[in-house]
Formats: structure tokens, sequence, C-alpha cells
């Protein structure tokens, strides 16, 4: 699946923004995905502006702001991929101003690497910035990027 240059906004679960789970991959380039809420349970309650479950997953040059996941984990991005050579990439973005109970900003699973990327202000009730899905496993990789005034209490899991 491929997303680009388009506006994704003001939409409701099921699924809020996007929802793309068991796609092979999904690609959003020079998009806004703003304004998305997931505010009751769902089958996922996985991320308010993207929810993601494949082999892939990339974004570049786009904003992710103002979503949110309030019972669940990823209030503007949650990604769950299996492949452990391409897994997440988010490239040349800002993600900023979402809220979730558990990875305000980022919620993943799998291999995340993250590169010229803004990370500011997220919100969540534990971790603010970028959390490791509950039942997930896998490490973040983070070059040139700024996380910062993301709002959330820091647990070691």
């Amino acid at each position: 699946m491929y997303i680009t240059h388009s506006e994704i906004h003001h939409n409701t679960q099921p699924g809020a923004g996007i929802n793309a789970e068991s796609v092979l991959t999904l690609t959003i380039h020079n998009s806004s995905i703003h304004h998305n809420s997931v505010t009751a349970p769902s089958t996922t309650s996985c991320g308010g502006g993207i929810s993601f479950s494949g082999k892939a997953f990339m974004l570049s040059n786009s904003v992710v702001y103002a979503n949110q996941n309030i019972l669940g984990e990823g209030g503007g991005i949650c990604v769950s991929t299996w492949n452990t050579e391409l897994g997440s990439t988010i490239v040349n973005s800002t993600i900023s101003n979402n809220l979730a109970n558990k990875g305000g900003g980022v919620s993943f699973s799998g291999q995340l690497n993250i590169t010229n990327t803004t990370i500011y202000a997220n919100e969540a009730t534990s971790i603010g910035g970028i959390s490791r899905l509950l039942y997930g496993s896998g490490s973040a990789t983070v070059n040139n990027s700024i996380i910062a005034n993301n709002i959330g209490e820091i647990v070691m899991e």
C-alpha cells in the first residue's frame, strides 16, 4: 500500500486514521495524518493516527500530529513488523502532540529506524515519546533526530 501527497484527518475508530493490518508493506510519503482518534475499545486498540502490522513500514517527509488513542498504545503511530531486515523506518518526519495510554508518539514491535525526525510534545500515561509494544520485541535505532518534551512516566520494562 502506498499513500502519497495525502491528508488523512478527523476520523474515528475503528482504525482511526490508517488501519493497515496483515498488509505486506505500507509506505506513506509527503502526507499529513492528524486529528484522528480511538476513544473506545476496539479490536486493535493500537494507533490513533496509524496502525500497521506487516512486513515493512516507511514514513517519510510526513507529519503525524494531534492523534489520540486514550485506551491503547501509540497515539500517533503503532507499528508491528515481522521482517527483521526491513522493519519500520521513519525519516524526515515530525510526530507531535499525540496522546495515548502508552507510547504517545510511537509504539513499535520489531526493528525501528528513525532518522532526521522530530518526536516532540507527545503525551502518555507511561512513556511519552517512543515505547516498545507491551507484548512486542525489537530495538530502535535513532540517528540525527530530536526526541524532546514528551510527557509520560518513564517505566523500565
